[in-house]
């Protein structure tokens, strides 16, 4: 009986345990090492984008108070290749994910930390997030990331 349910559970996901993985295949392929060839640059920023819907919007709250917006797929993929190429490797990790998924469920919101390590900076870079995601076609795309602005003490 056990064994049953296992396998409906691996071969029939929940919406919450597919969008887990998704978002946990994204780090895989946002992270890369130093010594990534050029055409695998190319393959993963664009695997990367493919996670992210067509009108995409990224909400920035950044220390200094002032948010910044980057609208658009294609622009987050220019991005993307930027940054590939003026870091020498990235590192993310999604801990501590919460994932809420509508009734209807054509929309989820995701909570959670994301912990980058960058090149060889001794520090590592901690920021909150929450994405919104819309399901399309049967697939999960991250249609909205805010970062979460941390309240001093």
């Amino acid at each position: 009986m056990a064994l049953l349910v296992w396998c409906v559970l691996k071969l029939f996901p929940s919406d919450e345990e597919k969008i887990r993985r998704r978002l946990d295949r994204l780090a895989q392929v946002a992270s890369f090492k130093s010594d990534e060839p050029p055409l695998s640059k190319l393959g993963n920023a664009s695997e990367t984008a493919g996670f992210f819907s067509k009108d995409v919007v990224f909400k920035l709250n950044v220390a200094d108070g002032v948010g910044h917006d980057i609208k658009g797929r294609e622009t987050l993929l220019q991005l993307i290749m930027t940054s590939r190429q003026s870091l020498s490797s990235l590192k993310l990790e999604f801990l501590d994910m919460e994932v809420e998924v509508a009734a209807d469920k054509t929309e989820a919101v995701s909570r959670f930390t994301i912990r980058a390590t960058v090149s060889n900076e001794p520090d590592l870079q901690i920021q909150q997030v929450k994405l919104n995601l819309i399901k399309l076609d049967g697939k999960w795309f991250i249609n909205r990331l805010e970062t979460v602005r941390l309240r001093s003490l």
